[in-house]
């Protein structure tokens, strides 16, 4: 018989706050986290500017992000502070199913998805330069008009992949790579190559 941790009490744990070391602070964070309800997470933020100074891995806060019962709440919500708190725009994930609530990581510029089965929207991230994507199921690109800084795609081993929507109207775009995406029409590749955007 397993049983259910009890969920935090908010309400005895909220006066701590004003005590907490960061080191504390963080594993309230993670235990506030994973406890799912909405009034956790928002606890969860005002502990997470105590932890700033405890200095937690960014491999321990993505961890977190994908055993998070709200994975888009937690990337807004405290992933994404994180990342522009510590300056950073660059970001890689593998062997992911999902990658909910990258959207609000709007800082990146650089995105490395390595067997990630699910590709979510992406549209919201205008400030990306370099997309790469390698061994996904992925079907299209869908409509990336809204990447306007996109100036290397590389994809590799998308065995799936038939199209590139509006990837090739990019007014930054100036290389794209591929690699074993065997689905793709020959007459998208010949367009690439008279573009001059094809590499590799």
């Amino acid at each position: 018989m397993t049983i259910t941790p009890e969920p935090p009490d908010l309400t005895a744990q909220r006066p701590l706050l004003a005590s907490a070391s960061p080191t504390r602070a963080w594993k309230d964070v993670r235990t506030l986290v994973l406890d799912g309800r909405n009034e956790a997470l928002a606890l969860a933020v005002e502990f997470a500017e105590m932890a700033e100074m405890a200095e937690p891995s960014m491999d321990m806060l993505l961890a977190l992000w994908f055993q998070a019962p709200s994975p888009d709440g937690f990337a807004e919500r405290i992933l994404a502070p994180a990342f522009v708190a510590e300056g950073r725009t660059s970001l890689q994930l593998r062997k992911r199913a999902s990658v909910t609530g990258l959207r609000h990581l709007t800082m990146l510029r650089s995105l490395h998805l390595d067997h990630c089965k699910y590709l979510t929207d992406i549209s919201e991230l205008a400030a990306l330069e370099h997309l790469s994507v390698a061994f996904t199921n992925l079907r299209t690109l869908g409509e990336p008009e809204n990447l306007p800084a996109l100036g290397t795609l590389r994809l590799y081993g998308c065995p799936s992949l038939t199209d590139l929507g509006t990837v090739m109207d990019l007014p930054s775009l100036k290389e794209v790579i591929v690699d074993d995406c065997p689905a793709l029409p020959p007459t998208l590749i010949s367009e690439l190559r008279a573009r001059n955007l094809l590499t590799g």
